[in-house]
């Protein structure tokens, strides 16, 4: 099903448990997908990436173990994207470098364990960035030194730059 016109798709709430995302390839003006609150364990975002458009992401209460968010490096117009309240592990935040213009993520209620947020200093916009204060938050020691990100300052509880662990890449200890 070809949908050119579909702007905003939302499907929170549906008690759905496994979703294809497959015909959204064909819907490059969507700027609004919101999967809210359903009981999805894995989702393949493959799709989106021919959703050049995307400027909101929900995927939060969705029971989530693992996510690839490669496709999303082709949604340079993100700008919200909220994945929490799931039970992510680990996150490769690495994709959401080129979404120059993100403004907010929502990473905290998921038991991570570590976020490298290095590729977050490519986000010049984000302002708001939510992690657990019991992740281990780290990122690459080149980028001490220089103009940092609005969501360094933090926003409720402890600030990003209090947490954070500078990694050297010829070792792995930290400073902080």
């Amino acid at each position: 099903a070809q949908c050119p016109q579909l702007s905003n798709l939302h499907i929170g709430k549906n008690q759905l448990k496994h979703v294809d995302l497959t015909p959204l390839a064909s819907c490059p003006n969507l700027t609004h997908l919101d999967f809210f609150q359903n009981p999805l364990t894995s989702i393949d975002l493959g799709p989106l990436s021919h959703c050049p458009h995307l400027t909101r992401l929900v995927l939060s209460r969705c029971k989530l173990e693992h996510i690839d968010l490669t496709p999303l490096a082709e949604c340079h117009e993100l700008r919200s994207f909220s994945i929490d309240y799931n039970q992510l592990r680990r996150i490769d935040l690495t994709p959401l470098a080129s979404c120059s213009g993100l403004e907010g993520l929502q990473l905290s209620y998921n038991p991570l364990e570590e976020v490298d947020i290095t590729p977050l200093f490519q986000c010049r916009r984000l302002e708001r960035l939510r992690i657990d204060e019991g992740a281990r938050v780290v990122a690459d020691a080149e980028y001490r030194r220089g103009v940092k990100p609005p969501f360094f300052r933090g926003f409720r509880g402890k600030p990003i730059r209090d947490r954070l662990e500078w990694r050297t890449t010829s070792a792995t200890s930290s400073e902080v």
